[in-house]
């Protein structure tokens, strides 16, 4: 019985171990991709704006793709550099960082009369944002002003 009793433990304890290792679900990134290329494969009216986007030196897509790969599979197949490092220890998510940063930065500076776009681009750097927050990373403190936020692990003074 006290045999019987220890292994039903021991196996109980393996199957919390296994669930806990269990790689995270990636549907948000893959969303947050899936969006991306809504607006990268639609015809608008400011093409310069568009491809700003998605035809950039950054690799949008194929960064949000590699977190995902990564993720997943601890590894990746794509060839590009990866981006830098801007929250330690966050590994595949820096990708994710470096696209949302870049997204922000064509919102808040795209002068354009393709008011509908903007907005679509300004909703994917929103959503980018939720995704990264609900992964444990943040933009900038509550109350602080916009020059002085910085990408950091999330706490409970985090600007959510």
């Amino acid at each position: 019985m006290r045999f019987l009793l220890s292994v039903s433990v021991t196996l109980a304890v393996l199957v919390i171990t296994a669930s806990a290792h269990a790689a995270p679900s990636t549907s948000d990134l893959e969303g947050l991709r899936d969006k991306l290329g809504s607006i990268c494969t639609k015809t608008w009216k400011d093409e310069d704006l568009r491809r700003q986007l998605c035809q950039n030196d950054d690799w949008f897509d194929e960064r949000l793709l590699l977190a995902i790969q990564k993720i997943n599979t601890g590894r990746t197949f794509l060839d590009i550099r990866l981006a830098p490092t801007i929250v330690p220890k966050a590994g595949p998510l820096n990708e994710v960082v470096f696209v949302a940063a870049g997204i922000n930065s064509i919102c808040r500076g795209a002068s354009t009369s393709d008011e509908p776009l903007r907005e679509f681009i300004c909703e994917l750097r929103d959503r980018a944002y939720d995704v990264l927050s609900k992964r444990g990373i943040c933009y900038g403190l509550k109350n602080q002003i916009g020059a002085d936020m910085k990408w950091h692990r999330c706490t409970t003074n985090s600007s959510r």
